[in-house]
């Protein structure tokens, strides 16, 4: 479809909404009520757009037509614009905009030289009975964003209307936030364009006094964030968008964190387990302890007695130190991560750089013109699948998405193709398109055959046991497959991940411009993959290790929490003589197995170098100061204490990165 915006001419491949074939090509259009997560309201009426023959139109819910015309600005726009936008106003607080100006309602307002005009505001409208969320509904504007979020998209109903006309009010469930059934998702704070549902942490410890440039290490996108700070304390953060583009869409990002920083189960100092209780002590007293126990193990039963678990993200200093310290002082391999116990050694064949295959970096996401995405990327990676639907709904590429998920997701509406499947109709899924891309396209046969002993069996057996329901699904994916470059995202499962790779090779063959990006859901300590276990440990055997150690260290929180074999593994704990923690928070395994617990910081505490999932470097800086030892000066100690020679934090980064040919050093 051709279409003049401005008098330029521009080509779609596909009919998209005129607002967002207007943000495709640059042009920042005012909205209040539009969310690329939610369906197109309609409501705050700033985003209008003159179309030639038909006026002036909402441009978020009206769609772009062959050989249209479109005016983004003039005069007669701009005028409706500020009307629309004054009607807001006139019944909004004064003084928001300057308390909160990073609020886009706030943002728009001093855009067209307007302010709040009521002097009052009405108590019976404030809120403070959740823990986490604050409301001040004299601020809404009736953009309705909460309420369809909180439906839509979270499949919650917390936030309703009462009342009608201009006495419409938008009130939580049972009256009081606190009293609903709301999961503390803060999608509701996400969404609202005027902060009149806010981030308890702002209200109590005010707007930033200043920000620091970081990276958040909740997922392995690692996004570069812009952490505020009021009165020494984190009080938001937000995804630094001219880095990564749409960072600042991830809800885990954004607030995740604070369930963690201002935990309930925060631990300061050293704990030590004595009979029931624990007995504080500090970091000298607690790293002798540690080191007494190790050389302890090595005496009695020798340096494969000992063990280390790394359940949270460390940095890349982190771990050359923590390999220095097992295999060069204490002389174990005996060094896993979450992902190892999760599962073992399948999940290094898939990824792309230990199996010599390409890397699909994040920009260049962009230029896909297919995506297959599998399983639930938008709750554990967010911004990835907030680049994903926004490839599809400005008509950039053609989106499939498959998953077994019973909650609605954005993606699903915003696909051009979506279909639930239990784990084994996916199976046959993959091997019904597998069949289809074999038989209707041109295949390199020499490829294939390299990683199919018998391809020609391997053709017959799947098309053998293909039904009309899968055949009727696999044509309608095949259809969309229909520009490169093509990219299958994936969250790792056991189950399918086999039959994803032969789907991945068998479109290789074919598409030649194809990736395979694994994701993980839980435990997403992507660093493991290439700083541990180099020496070929069979990691299928590693209940067996765990189930023979003497002593065990566990680097992180949430290793049960976050275990494919809860069971298996709390027995595992039960049996081992010692277990200490270094953990930020007293979890689960600290609480009920550890004889020791020594406190670590979170990212907000602490200074190091992270890897994303596509092997950029990214950097973690020190936002807030809590004088907690960082794991890397607790590993230094602990060599110290062993015996060994403590070393330097830049020195261990460039000897760990200099080898690593795959990692692109360019901090963004």
């Amino acid at each position: 479809m051709k279409v003049k915006i401005n008098g330029i001419e521009y080509t779609y491949n596909k009919k998209v909404t005129i607002l967002n074939a207007l943000k495709d090509k640059g042009f920042d259009i005012p909205t209040l009520c539009y969310d690329e997560r939610m369906s197109p309201f309609g409501s705050c009426r700033l985003c209008l757009v003159k179309v030639k023959d038909k006026g002036i139109l909402t441009s978020c819910n009206n769609y772009i037509e062959d050989g249209m015309e479109i005016i983004t600005d003039d005069n007669e726009i701009e005028k409706l614009r500020k009307i629309n936008l004054k009607l807001l106003a006139d019944n909004y607080p004064k003084g928001y905009k300057e308390k909160y100006p990073y609020k886009r309602f706030h943002e728009l307002m001093n855009r067209y030289g307007l302010d709040g005009y009521k002097d009052k505001e009405d108590e019976k409208l404030y809120d403070t009975s959740h823990p986490y969320i604050y409301v001040n509904m004299n601020r809404c504007i009736n953009c309705y964003n909460c309420v369809r979020v909180c439906e839509d998209v979270i499949g919650k109903l917390v936030w309703r209307e009462i009342n009608r006309g201009s006495n419409i009010l938008i009130i939580a469930e049972g009256n009081k936030l606190g009293n609903s059934s709301c999961i503390s998702c803060r999608s509701c704070i996400d969404v609202c364009p005027t902060g009149s549902i806010e981030d308890s942490f702002i209200i109590k410890y005010g707007h930033p006094d200043k920000f620091i440039e970081s990276s958040c290490t909740l997922c392995s996108v690692t996004c570069p964030i812009k952490v505020g700070v009021s009165n020494g304390k984190p009080v938001m953060i937000y995804g630094n968008d001219s880095k990564l583009k749409l960072s600042a869409n991830c809800i885990i990002g954004k607030y995740q964190w604070e369930n963690l920083y201002y935990s309930n189960d925060r631990v300061y100092q050293p704990l030590l387990r004595s009979e029931n209780n624990w007995k504080s002590v500090n970091y000298d007293d607690a790293l002798n302890i540690l080191s007494d126990q190790i050389k302890k193990s090595i005496n009695s039963y020798g340096p494969n007695s000992i063990g280390f678990i790394v359940a949270n993200r460390i940095s890349l200093e982190e771990y050359y130190l923590l390999n220095l310290l097992a295999k060069d002082i204490i002389k174990t391999n005996n060094i896993f991560s979450i992902v190892d116990i999760n599962y073992g050694d399948s999940i290094k064949k898939y990824v792309p750089p230990l199996n010599g295959e390409k890397t699909l970096k994040h920009n260049e996401i962009q230029s896909l013109g297919t995506i297959l995405a599998i399983g639930d990327i938008e709750r554990h990676h967010p911004t990835i699948s907030s680049i994903l639907r926004d490839n599809a709904i400005k008509g950039k590429s053609n989106l499939i998405s498959i998953d077994d998920i019973n909650d609605y997701r954005s993606i699903h509406e915003q696909s051009d193709f979506y279909s639930r499947l239990s784990k084994e109709k996916m199976l046959d899924l993959f091997k019904a398109l597998e069949f289809l891309i074999l038989s209707k396209e041109k295949y390199d046969k020499q490829y294939l055959e390299k990683y199919f002993k018998d391809l020609e069996g391997y053709l017959n057996k799947i098309s053998s046991n293909i039904n009309n329901k899968t055949k009727e699904i696999a044509e309608g994916i095949f259809k969309l497959i229909n520009k490169t470059p093509i990219a299958i995202f994936f969250e790792f499962d056991n189950y399918i991940a086999e039959e994803v790779f032969n789907l991945y090779l068998i479109m290789k063959s074919s598409y030649s411009n194809v990736n395979l990006i694994p994701l993980i859901s839980e435990g997403d300590v992507i660093e493991s993959f290439y700083f541990i276990n180099e020496n070929n440990i069979n990691l299928n055997n590693i209940y067996d290790v765990i189930r023979n150690l003497k002593s065990l260290i566990i680097i992180g929180n949430n290793l049960i929490a976050y275990s494919k074999n809860r069971d298996e593994l709390i027995k595992l704990l039960h049996n081992v003589d010692f277990v200490a923690e270094i953990t930020p928070i007293i979890d689960t395994s600290a609480r009920y197995y550890a004889k020791l617990i020594i406190p670590s910081p979170t990212f907000l505490e602490k200074s190091g170098h992270y890897l994303s999932y596509d092997f950029d470097i990214r950097e973690v800086n020190k936002a807030v100061n809590n004088k907690l030892k960082q794991e890397f000066d607790i590993f230094n100690d602990l060599m110290v204490r062993l015996g060994g020679k403590s070393v330097d934090q830049k020195e261990s980064y460039e000897k760990l990165v200099s080898n690593l040919k795959f990692i692109t050093f360019n901090n963004t």
